[in-house]
């Protein structure tokens, strides 16, 4: 059951892309490292509650942070069914547009994008790493509870959300994306290799800058994108 209910929330929870479509429909093409960035650090504050909530409501009950989870989804649902409204109008394109645009593949359209979208798999594969084997890591080699861990991540949602809401569109204005992406990366990479080696549970929390870091990556790679 537990299996069940993470593939229907992979199912159900492809919402990222939505929201960044609306982002890039909206915005100016020299603020879309910045939006997408604050749109990271949405994600990140869900980052820093979600785990928060769930270390609490797991210490209470095993079943309790998938009721909790469950209601707040219902709650986005509504939310999004009655008040939100798109970015943008749609209109109609001419005849001439449609057939036109008819005789373009999708591979075609790909092909200028393959690099840029496989840097963007990559940065997406590396922030999935630590969620997915965040509690195993964290349990096996400090022995830390589920209150410690939630904590943890609570405090990386934080600082990812500072980078990717204030550092990512600061660095926008001076930098190009490119040179953001190989930060990001170096950032990530560096705070893996010493994530390997330390011995301590308090030496997470200062590598954890460093993996919140990386962060600054994705709203770059997005906004290259769109270009």
């Amino acid at each position: 059951m537990l299996y069940l209910g993470r593939i229907i929330s992979g199912i159900t929870g492809a919402t990222g892309a939505v929201a960044a479509s609306v982002v890039a429909d909206s915005t100016a093409v020299s603020e879309r490292t910045a939006w997408f960035g604050r749109l990271g650090a949405a994600f990140g504050a869900g980052l820093i509650a979600g785990p928060a909530i769930g270390g609490l409501a797991g210490d209470i009950s095993p079943h309790l942070p998938f009721v909790i989870a469950a209601i707040l989804n219902a709650c986005t649902f509504l939310m999004v069914f009655f008040i939100f409204k798109p970015a943008v109008q749609t209109e109609e394109k001419p005849a001439e547009q449609k057939q036109e645009s008819a005789g373009i593949s999708f591979i075609t359209l790909l092909k200028p994008l393959a690099l840029l979208l496989f840097v963007f798999f990559t940065a997406q594969l590396i922030g999935q790493i630590p969620a997915t084997v965040w509690v195993l890591f964290t349990e096996s080699r400090f022995a830390w509870d589920s209150a410690a861990v939630g904590f943890s991540l609570a405090g990386l949602g934080a600082m990812h959300a500072l980078f990717q809401a204030v550092v990512a569109g600061a660095l926008a204005k001076r930098l190009s994306e490119k040179t953001i992406i190989f930060a990001g990366f170096i950032a990530d990479a560096t705070a893996f290799l010493l994530m390997s080696a330390i011995t301590s549970g308090w030496m997470v929390y200062p590598v954890l800058i460093l993996l919140a870091g990386g962060g600054i990556a994705l709203p770059a790679c997005r906004a290259y994108l769109c270009r």
